[in-house]
């Protein structure tokens, strides 16, 4: 994104700021003279601080929710929106179809992307490949039950239950212990007996 702003619209990287991060306050950001703002805000408050960057002059290219893109009576008109529509997971894992605002374009109150789409698509993809890349995937003993394994059974239509007498409950296992890893959510440690009849209905 910041590569293509810069590009498009002339914008000097060295001046970019960033002034949204957790605990961060916008409007007692240090802007200076030739600061530009690129950035992910908080989409609750986004049109106060399209508002607030509006009226006093700073330059701005900032992601937005694309549905609610021209949703301000106070702003709409006074910058550019740039729909590209591109599905964005954003690190709490919230999923947005996400596309952008600006002060930059002039008279231009909005206008479709390709090509920016195209490379936010590319990206996501890149990225997507290597955080698949990056999970390790552990494979657990029949002993060791978690809700996942439940959700299985119940998606494919397999009863299964343990009752209190048959099992503890276990947040890690000690083979994991190297890696700094626990048990997702925790899981309980269940009997023998229990265990085989897990690894029959895991097996239906």
């Amino acid at each position: 994104v910041k590569a293509w702003a810069c590009k498009e619209y002339g914008i000097d990287p060295d001046k970019i700021v960033r002034p949204f991060w957790p605990g961060g306050d916008y409007e007692s950001f240090d802007y200076k003279p030739d600061s530009v703002v690129l950035d992910n805000p908080p989409f609750s408050i986004l049109s106060k601080i399209c508002e607030f960057y509006l009226d006093r002059g700073i330059p701005f290219f900032m992601f937005a929710p694309t549905l609610t893109c021209f949703s301000s009576n106070k702003t709409c008109m006074r910058m550019n929106h740039i729909i590209t529509g591109t599905k964005i997971t954003y690190e709490n894992g919230a999923v947005v179809n996400t596309s952008f605002v600006t002060s930059f374009g002039g008279d231009v109150v909005a206008k479709s992307c390709p090509e920016l789409r195209y490379l936010l698509e590319k990206t996501s993809m890149k990225l997507r490949k290597r955080k698949k890349r990056e999970i390790h995937k552990y494979s657990y003993p029949d002993h060791v039950l978690n809700a996942a394994i439940l959700e299985r059974c119940s998606k494919s239509g397999v009863h299964f239950e343990v009752r209190q007498s048959d099992c503890v409950r276990v947040s890690k296992l000690d083979a994991k212990k190297e890696h700094g890893k626990a048990i997702f959510g925790s899981g309980l440690l269940i009997s023998d007996g229990k265990a085989a009849e897990k690894a029959a209905a895991e097996k239906e």
